[in-house]
């Protein structure tokens, strides 16, 4: 019985001591911090404005990350063309990715129509427009279903991909929002 009672409590604590999801992958440790646009290399503040001339409600971030993956990148969250965005640099200004941010209602036809068909019982509560460095535009929509949320990518002509198929680029970008 003692024995039993011992192998129990190993299991408990390897189980209350194991990450999910095996080792983890990405950055140890990650920074977050506003900054303001004196704060940022010259590279990237000449490719944001020449990029995006006329946004409006510029705010900066810096991103750093130090372990498995270590960088740092500025992102600009903006507003061009009443359509809320963001955009994402290296320190020597070379442009990472940019989304811009829908609501169902301005996500193109083509791509809200294929998130509908595959989960017709889930509502399409709006979408990000990617367009990653190599110039290649993709979407990550989202739906709901009561409590239940749905996130899809899809190419620019709405064929759906798998999350390990889209580009790395359109993935990192989940957790960031848009406002």
């Amino acid at each position: 019985m003692k024995k039993y009672l011992i192998v129990i409590l190993a299991f408990i604590s390897a189980a209350a001591f194991a990450q999910p999801g095996g080792r983890a992958k990405g950055p140890r440790s990650m920074n977050f911090e506003k900054v303001e646009e004196g704060q940022l290399p010259e590279a990237v503040k000449s490719t944001f404005a020449s990029t995006f001339p006329g946004a409006t409600a510029v705010r900066w971030e810096k991103h750093s990350a130090q372990g498995k993956r270590t960088f740092v990148k500025y992102v600009s969250v903006f507003t061009m063309d009443g359509v809320r965005s963001r955009a994402r640099y290296k320190e020597d200004g070379t442009s990472l990715s940019s989304s811009k941010y829908y609501g169902p209602a301005k996500l193109p036809e083509n791509i809200k129509s294929a998130a509908q068909a595959k989960y017709p019982e889930f509502t399409v509560m709006g979408g990000e427009e990617i367009t990653t460095r190599n110039g290649k535009t993709f979407y990550r929509v989202r739906s709901r279903k009561g409590a239940s949320k749905l996130i899809q990518y899809f190419d620019e002509n709405g064929n759906e991909l798998s999350k390990d198929k889209a580009p790395e680029d359109v993935v990192d970008g989940e957790d960031e929002e848009g406002n």
